[in-house]
Order: C-alpha cells, then sequence, then structure tokens
C-alpha cells in the first residue's frame, strides 16, 4: 500500500502537476527553501527565533514530481511552544492556517491536551508547523491577513510564497499544485497568479556613523488646528 505522506506526519508534500515527472532543478530547490523561509518568518515572529529546527528531504515516491519535506525539531524550548500554543493568539494563528485549534490536531494524533507530561512535544510541533506551512501556501492574501498575518511583519513568509507560485506559472509544463500525494490537485494553473502578492518597500536602514556627535532634546510641542486658529 502507497503510503500517504501528509502534514499530519510533519511532512510538508508540494506535488507538482507534470506531464514529463520532471522538474527544472532550480524550482525544486526554490521551493524547498521557500518553505523554509516561510517557517523562518514564523519562528522569528511566533517564538522570537528560539524554535530549533531542520527540514529534510524525504525518498521520493513513484507517481510524479511530489517534493516532500520533512520538519524535523532538534531542540526548542518546550515551555516557550507550549506557552504559544495554549495561549489566545496562538490558538487563533494555528486555527486561522489550519482550520482547527491545537488541541484538535493533538487529539488528532492520540495525544491529550490536559496534561502537559503526556504530550509529545516534538512530534505535536512539528506536525503543526508543517500544516502551518501547507496552510500559508494554500490560502488567499485576504483571509491570512484576516487572522493577523500581514504582510508587512510576514513580508518573508510571503515573498517565500511568491517564489512557490511565480516558479511554477514560469514552467510551462506545471499545469497545477497539491499538497498531498492524491491526483486531485487544489490549484490548477490559472489559480496560480492570485497567490502572488505585491510586498510593501522595505525602509532603508540609515549607517550612523560612530564618529558623529549627536544632541538629543526632549521638547514641547504645541499644534493648532486650522480649525481653532485661522491665521
Amino acid at each position: 500500500m502507497k503510503k500517504q505522506y501528509s502534514p499530519l506526519e510533519g511532512i510538508i508534500p508540494l506535488h507538482f502537476n507534470v506531464p514529463e515527472h520532471n522538474l527544472p532543478l532550480s524550482q525544486f530547490i526554490n521551493a524547498a527553501k521557500s518553505a523554509q523561509e516561510i517557517i523562518d518568518n514564523f519562528n522569528q515572529e511566533f517564538f522570537g527565533g528560539q524554535l530549533k529546527y531542520e527540514i529534510r528531504i524525504v525518498a521520493p515516491q513513484p507517481g510524479g514530481i511530489v517534493e516532500l519535506l520533512s520538519v524535523g525539531i532538534i531542540g526548542y524550548i518546550a515551555k516557550l511552544m507550549w506557552e504559544f500554543l495554549q495561549s489566545e493568539v496562538g490558538k487563533a494563528y494555528i486555527k486561522g492556517l489550519t482550520g482547527f485549534e491545537p488541541a484538535y490536531w493533538a487529539e488528532k494524533l492520540g495525544q491529550k491536551t490536559k496534561d502537559l507530561s503526556e504530550i509529545d512535544k516534538k512530534n505535536l510541533s512539528r506536525v503543526l508547523i508543517a500544516l502551518m506551512v501547507v496552510g500559508f501556501l494554500q490560502k488567499d492574501t485576504p483571509e491570512l491577513q484576516r487572522v493577523g498575518l500581514g504582510l508587512d511583519k510576514f513580508r518573508e513568509a510571503y515573498s517565500a510564497r511568491n517564489t512557490v507560485y511565480e516558479g511554477c506559472i514560469a514552467n510551462p509544463e506545471v499545469q497545477g499544485l497539491g499538497f498531498d500525494l492524491s491526483h486531485d490537485f487544489t490549484f490548477s494553473r490559472a489559480d496560480f497568479p492570485r497567490f502572488i502578492v505585491d510586498l510593501p518597500t522595505q525602509p532603508e536602514k540609515i549607517e550612523l556613523d560612530e564618529h558623529l556627535d549627536l544632541e538629543v532634546e526632549t521638547v514641547d510641542l504645541v499644534v493648532n488646528s486650522p480649525n481653532w486658529k485661522r491665521d
């Protein structure tokens, strides 16, 4: 029986619908890097960069080009992760990206959520990260923004998603993209453009001369509205 890899196994499946069952190496690599960049952005915003993980390529399966990226948690602060999953903010992000709160996915994995000591925290973490990446890749931008995933704060993640779909558009052989091993591809070629977003311009970094003398003072500013003082 063919194994059905899914995010519930901590796997991020990227299934490209191509007629000849091959893909340019650059597109394959860029898709994997994009998944990692999305996780990197989530790590910075949700966990302050303290989540330690790695992305590994899983052995390919017969029947098409399936890019299987395994999320491996190699070290992290359990308390930090648990607090995020239990917080209202964390629950909202998880539900917004995956459709359900963390407790639902813990139960799907046969885990209880009442007692922290009974949780396989590493496995739950890798599953939720995989689910979040897949959710981010297949949800429309307005839906993501409604749950707090704005273009400014998650610029790197949106940029990575752009890379995935721009790669699909650039390769005329890619007729669809799915996120499991079935041949019912989630999106057709006509869907790709709607996942590409215009990103806000990043503000220029101003580098100050370390030898520059700066004077700082506190002042009170009084502003008169034109409705109050016509002259």
